[in-house]
């Protein structure tokens, strides 16, 4: 895809989501660090933006495997990498990007968050109910059903990977033009 990028005598269009959406700023993060030149054509969500990519109007999007699994099950779409550092359990004969682009990973992931000044025994209280949760069966059974590969973590992995991610989303924030409305 880069080396296809690179050939192209103009800028190859990819489909994102939504303009500041995951999807259009972990294509950028893929732009920057690839040194390429793509054209962003923002959709109001998957679905629209998947069938130009069947279509052809667009070249390439990233999408959560669980809206594209089914295009790529069917032989509509092909699934070219995965986002994440390393691959993906359910996707495993997909390479990452990281494989290609060393240090590249847009992984999603939410995070609960709680007032600054809650009471350490309530966060404690908070994060054992939530882990019970999320390894209980009917929780597994639905993320498996979405071909979600979930990394429960606790509050301090949490604070050491916003250490990280933030000042990288930063500068895809910054390349991708988005901003605030």
């Amino acid at each position: 895809m880069i080396a296809a990028a690179k050939a192209a005598p103009a800028p190859l269009a990819y489909g994102s989501n939504g303009v500041g959406s995951f999807t259009h700023l972990s294509m950028e993060l893929f732009r920057m660090k690839a040194g390429i030149t793509l054209t962003h054509v923002p959709y109001r969500g998957s679905a629209p933006m998947l069938a130009d990519l069947i279509g052809g109007q667009i070249t390439l999007a990233m999408d959560a495997v669980g809206t594209s699994m089914p295009h790529v099950t069917a032989g509509t779409l092909k699934a070219v990498a995965v986002t994440s550092a390393a691959r993906a359990p359910s996707l495993p004969a997909v390479p990452a990007i990281a494989e290609t682009l060393q240090g590249y990973d847009a992984s999603p992931w939410y995070g609960v968050f709680g007032p600054a000044r809650a009471p350490a025994p309530v966060l404690e209280r908070l994060e054992a109910e939530l882990r019970g949760v999320l390894d209980g069966p009917a929780w597994k059974a639905l993320l498996a059903q979405r071909q979600a590969d979930p990394v429960p973590e606790d509050r301090a992995a949490l604070i050491r990977m916003l250490a990280v991610e933030v000042p990288a989303w930063r500068e895809a924030v910054r390349a991708s033009g988005a901003t605030a409305e």
